[in-house]
């Protein structure tokens, strides 16, 4: 399955004097500033951009944890060139003997540093305290309500950031409240070969001026670079006289020129340092590009995050199902109420006109009634009319009912049968202004009595009377 593509991205660093978040949109490989909130430690920053809700199904954000360096572990090692799987597994039987602590008691990842070497790669590793880690984690979670997919090293960010350097000791003087804090790297041959993370005292108990507490932080740095210089010489990847740079604005270069100054043969080289808004922007860069990064998010708070995420989608797309049910019912009910009042009406409305309806309706019968009766007293008169008229002279009409049928009949001399089937068929077809008299004309009925001159014959007509 294809995986989606970023649309965010956070950065937090948190320590014991402020806590700062730089929210990023991502375009493909770029990103761009959309936010920066600096709050105090007592206060929260507002979770809607880096809290994930269903939002992030359809536009997903990574959100990056800048881990306090105090406790962290720097570790460079020479490797053959290998893929990540690879390079990983050769660090596995290596871990013992690189941590200074117990393997179960720490967490590691690796970072892939460029170098000119051909076939050899440089990796440094980090190591941290499993207990710091989960500390780190449990307090921004518990105060900011942060959730971080990636822990990363800024100081580690910004050697990466910079990319080969020339030959010599490169100085990083932390800042702020990591004033106390110093990143050295060593580069000999295009090569990354030492990194170490120094703490130096803000202040000495036990010096009585300002004077000599700088003595003392000079010489305890001059002390512990020696130490690396003298195993450099003792590896063979360190050539002297070792040249001396330090990346720093011009404030911390100040500050620093003075604890090098005095044991430097050739003098300290200042360049400018990257600023923390340009590691925010780098960190959020390589996650837009998909780079593998030196990650101490351990894997169980990982999976646990993933878990909780899952857990509030569900959780809250059943709270609006619940939600969607319950406003259903709710207008289910109304529109219930509104027809039962709607009936409840009609019903009153009908009661009321219930009168009313039975009088037209007798109205309406008695009119039918009389309907019929002037209908039927046209017909009779149309019918007597054309019996007048079409009854043949040699005919006799005896007898002559009205009714919805017409029935006729009379006598006849002997030997006149042909006459009464005549007039028979006359009365079947005789009309009155187009319209037919008769609806149905039943054949006549004759009977010759023996010795009788006379011949008795009768038939039946329906009346042509429009029925309702």
């Amino acid at each position: 399955m294809k995986k989606k593509r970023l649309n965010s991205c956070n950065v937090l660093e948190s320590n014991p004097a402020a806590t700062r978040l730089w929210h990023y949109i991502v375009d493909r490989q770029e990103v761009r500033l959309q936010a920066e909130q600096t709050v105090s430690p007592s206060q929260k920053l507002p979770p809607r951009s880096f809290v994930k809700d269903w939002h992030n199904l359809v536009q997903p954000r990574l959100n990056v944890a800048w881990l306090p360096p105090e406790q962290v572990f720097l570790r460079v090692v020479q490797l053959p060139a290998a893929n990540r799987e690879e390079l990983l597994s050769m660090l596995e039987f290596q871990l013992e003997k690189l941590s200074p602590l117990p393997v179960a008691q720490i967490v590691w990842s690796v970072e892939v540093i460029a170098g000119s070497a051909e076939n050899m790669q440089t990796a440094v590793v980090c190591l941290a305290p499993r207990d710091v880690v989960e500390g780190f984690l449990g307090r921004i979670e518990a105060e900011q309500g942060y959730q971080a997919d990636r822990l990363e090293v800024p100081q580690l960010n910004q050697i990466v950031a910079e990319g080969v350097k020339e030959d010599g000791a490169w100085i990083y003087p932390g800042k702020g409240v990591e004033a106390h804090l110093c990143l050295t790297a060593w580069w000999s041959g295009g090569v990354l070969q030492q990194v170490q993370l120094m703490q130096l005292p803000v202040a000495l108990v036990n010096e009585g001026s300002a004077e000599s507490s700088l003595e003392s932080r000079a010489k305890i740095l001059h002390e512990q670079l020696m130490q690396i210089a003298w195993a450099g010489e003792l590896e063979g990847w360190l050539t002297l006289p070792v040249k001396w740079y330090l990346s720093g604005d011009d404030q911390t270069a100040a500050q620093w020129q003075s604890l090098i100054a005095a044991w430097s043969e050739e003098g300290v080289t200042v360049r400018p340092a990257i600023s923390t808004y340009r590691l925010a922007e780098f960190s959020a860069e390589r996650v837009a590009r998909e780079e593998p990064t030196a990650n101490l998010l351990p894997v169980e708070f990982s999976t646990k995050y993933r878990q909780q995420y899952v857990d509030r989608i569900w959780m809250g797309s059943l709270g609006a199902v619940v939600a969607v049910y319950m406003i259903g019912v709710v207008i289910y009910m109304a529109a219930l109420k509104v027809y039962d009042y709607r009936q409840t009406t009609l019903q009153e409305q009908v009661k009321k006109l219930g009168p009313t309806y039975t009088n037209v309706l007798q109205l309406k019968e008695r009119a039918q009634v009389l309907q019929e009766q002037v209908d039927l007293k046209y017909a009779a008169l149309d019918a007597f009319k054309i019996t007048a008229e079409l009854l043949p002279p040699d005919l006799t009409l005896s007898e002559l009912r009205f009714g919805k049928k017409l029935q006729l009949s009379g006598s006849a001399p002997s030997g006149q049968e042909t006459n009464v089937t005549t007039f028979n068929e006359q009365m079947r077809n005789a009309t009155i202004d187009g319209r037919p008299v008769f609806k149905y004309v039943g054949p006549p009925q004759q009977v010759a009595r023996q010795g009788s001159p006379v011949v008795t014959w009768n038939f039946d007509a329906q009346m042509n009377v429009a029925e309702e």
